[in-house]
């Protein structure tokens, strides 16, 4: 829950400024040092007079409203630092620099037109076609005839494309001598969401053209996407002027205002509901105005729910939404995907417009405490507040509007989320840094600091913000890990002095898997390059050096932890549960032993049946298809307890570190060209063995070495004598 503040708003006291007591104000140091913009408000409008007098501020004709900051008892001067302290030890008086907000955007917002520059940048129409983040708060289908009142949606941000699809109400900008038209792109990706629009190949945003919601474009946000401190407090004032309903601000600052705080109560006070993002510096301080009690403060999650480690968390965090890797539309029309806070706190402003339309009898409070009290819990008050706003739940648990209608404790437990699933590019990997523990600390043929680099490859795939999301590093879907490992790993024995990108770009170009289609097939070798020429261009010790060239032998390091990362995966996700008696007894005892589990089972016992049966079946199950939402309502905890736990199924494990890490790590020492031991385990010299040690299967194996070009009879004599049963004992191909 939000903290709670207490400010006296614009008090009606006795003026007790000196000036209106017949004294004069000191000009005390007038000249002694530099002049800076002040924001100075005052309890009455006398006080406001006698400052203006006192100082010289004749007319305000410089600002863009003068009215408006009249209203508000709110001067914009130059003082010294020196005037300044003066000034604000009078009653009644409050002084603060013009202080500086910033979009709650990052960075890292890759456009359709970058790929070509950007070659390890996720594909942006395979990411935006997701629309994952529309499904996540149950708003991919709104009912466009269902609004019944016209709310209107301010949007206080850096402008809109104007040559872009949506319609406004009104449009302004309050930049001095500068038009709406958005600058940075920043406020056109946040209307584009806010507003469904069809842009190219998605159709992106929440509401409806024909919902009677108004947009109210205010630009405030410069071309660096900055705004002072006295624009904010103008701003706002325009939205209780012209009686604006809902207001969006996907910016803020670390620094508390006394006089936004003002302005921000005084907007509550007009029935205004306000949203704004938490900012992105990853701190536990929720930027202001967020921070704010009288604001919805915003964080973002990830497509797992988890989230976003840019997200600043705390006590003021009230809910969450999609804000990481979404689906944008910026200026010119161009796609893109983006992460920040800013996108979070759009989701919200877009849900929050809709329901109000939908209940227009209600009142901003009982809007809020709608949205609050049909959030999804995701567990973690500092990092989630009261949880992911819930469209669809929303709509029609209206009664959850009403004071009383609901104790608090039952917050967010009563949300159906069983439509939205976990993209599974994202369902199942182990842990990273159970990625590196495979790797033993000693390598025949490695220095220890060899080692350590291939240690930070290995966990690469699952840290950086593009390799994480490229299927064949991790074995998902219908990608061919053995193709996918073998390329990776001759690419590292491709790589020398020379540098030479066709070199390895050629081991890319040979993978193939027959269960993908020619488009999905030229996507991974896309992707296997990019991540090639990532592993040859970036120290992934020291991630700030990325783009500067390493060293040959570095580049080979980080290849071959590349490779072992797709084999380590390979059992994480492609292996078949045990559906044997004593495995569905595992499945059950896990189910069992903890109440996270059974809380999180759409059906109770009857999912686990559901499992039991799915992995015995003659089409199998494979540990990643344990993630999936007919199955459990919360794939966080499936992935924790079975698909990621590296104790569900154990062996996968162990077989992981002696068949994927230690031959690939082993051919390597000797410079071995790779063979398709790399996913077979030791134990099978014989059938016995097999059984006693390697009681499950993996999927496809016989076919994806097919595809790979290898023959299995060629391999049936040798260090490891397997037998063909052997291999297909291995190998699930239903």
């Amino acid at each position: 829950m939000k903290r709670k503040k207490t400010l006296a708003l614009f008090c009606c006291t006795a003026l007790t400024l000196s000036a209106m007591q017949g004294k004069t104000i000191s000009h005390a140091a007038q000249n002694s040092g530099p002049m800076q913009e002040y924001l100075v408000q005052t309890n009455t409008e006398q006080a406001y007079e006698a400052v203006a007098q006192q100082y010289g501020v004749q007319t305000l004709s410089d600002l863009p409203a003068e009215p408006l900051f009249k209203e508000t008892n709110i001067l914009l001067m130059d003082l010294t630092s020196e005037q300044a302290y003066v000034l604000d030890q009078e009653d009644g008086v409050t002084v603060e620099p013009n202080m500086t907000l910033n979009a709650a955007d990052l960075t890292e917002t890759t456009l359709e037109e970058d790929r070509s520059m950007q070659p390890a940048a996720e594909d942006v129409k395979s990411l935006a076609e997701r629309q994952w983040n529309l499904s996540a708060v149950q708003a991919e289908s709104v009912d466009e005839t269902a609004a019944a009142k016209k709310i209107n949606i301010a949007i206080l941000d850096s402008g809109v494309d104007l040559l872009g699809d949506v319609e406004f109400d009104y449009q302004t900008s309050l930049i001095p001598e500068e038009n709406t038209d958005d600058q940075t792109g920043h406020g056109t990706m946040i209307t584009n969401l806010i507003a469904r629009n069809q842009n190219g190949f998605c159709e992106t945003g929440i509401i409806p053209d024909s919902s009677p919601v108004g947009l109210y474009n205010v630009r405030i946000l410069d071309e660096n996407n900055q705004t002072p401190l006295s624009r904010v407090v103008e701003a706002l004032q325009w939205c209780i002027d012209n009686h604006m309903d809902v207001v969006n601000m996907s910016f803020g600052m670390e620094e508390y205002s006394e006089i936004l705080h003002n302005v921000i109560s005084k907007a509550q006070d007009a029935g205004i509901l306000m949203v704004a993002s938490a900012g992105n510096s990853g701190g536990s301080l929720v930027e202001y105005p967020a921070g704010y009690p009288e604001v919805i403060a915003v964080g973002s999650v990830n497509e797992n729910l988890t989230y976003s480690t840019f997200s600043n968390t705390g006590s003021a965090i009230e809910l969450v939404a999609p804000g990481e890797n979404i689906p944008v539309t910026s200026y010119w029309g161009l796609q893109g995907a983006g992460s920040g806070t800013s996108y979070a706190a759009a989701h919200v402003t877009a849900i929050a417009a809709l329901l109000w339309s939908e209940n227009p009898q209600r009142n901003a409070a009982e809007i809020r405490t709608l949205l609050n009290r049909s959030a999804l819990d995701l567990g973690g008050s500092s990092s989630y507040g009261n949880g992911m706003v819930n469209y669809q739940y929303a709509s029609t648990h209206t009664e959850l509007a009403d004071p009383e209608s609901i104790v608090d404790e039952d917050w967010g437990r009563m949300a159906n989320p069983q439509t939205y699933e976990v993209p599974d590019s994202l369902k199942a990997s182990w842990g990273y840094d159970n990625h590196a523990a495979l790797i033993p600390s000693s390598v025949s043929g490695l220095t220890a600091h060899e080692v350590n680099v291939v240690k930070a490859a290995s966990r690469y795939s699952d840290t950086s913000e593009t390799l994480r999301y490229y299927d064949a590093l991790h074995a998902r879907d219908n990608t061919n890990y053995v193709s996918a490992a073998k390329c990776m790993y001759e690419a590292a024995l491709a790589w020398n002095t020379n540098k030479n990108y066709d070199d390895i770009y050629a081991k890319a170009d040979s993978y193939y898997s027959s269960d993908e289609s020619a488009t999905v097939r030229a996507t991974n070798i896309r992707e296997l390059k990019a991540a090639m020429k990532e592993a040859v261009n970036c120290n992934f010790q020291n991630t700030a050096e990325t783009g500067s060239a390493v060293t040959a032998n570095r580049g080979r390091l980080q290849l071959l932890g590349l490779a072992i990362h797709i084999g380590g995966d390979t059992y994480a996700h492609k292996s078949m549960c045990d559906g044997s008696p004593s495995g569905q007894d595992e499945i059950q005892n896990i189910y069992n032993k903890t109440a996270d589990v059974r809380n999180a089972t759409v059906n109770g016992q009857n999912t686990i049946e559901d499992l039991k049966k799915a992995a015995a079946s003659a089409t199998g199950l494979t540990t990643a298809g344990m993630g999936n939402s007919k199955y459990f309502s919360n794939l966080r905890i499936c992935n924790a307890y079975y698909t990621d736990s590296i104790n569900y199924m154990a062996k996968r494990y162990s077989v992981a570190t002696k068949v994927a890490t230690n031959k690939l790590l082993n051919y390597y020492s000797n410079k071995t060209y790779f063979r398709p031991y790399a996913f077979c385990p030791y134990e099978i010299s014989s059938t016995s063995n097999f059984r006693n040690n390697y009681s499950y299967k993996t999927r496809h194996l016989i076919k994806y070495l097919n595809d790979t070009g290898f023959n299995i009879n060629s391999y049936l004599n040798g260090q490891n004598s397997y037998q063909t049963s052997d291999w297909y004992a291995l190998s699930f191909d239903n």
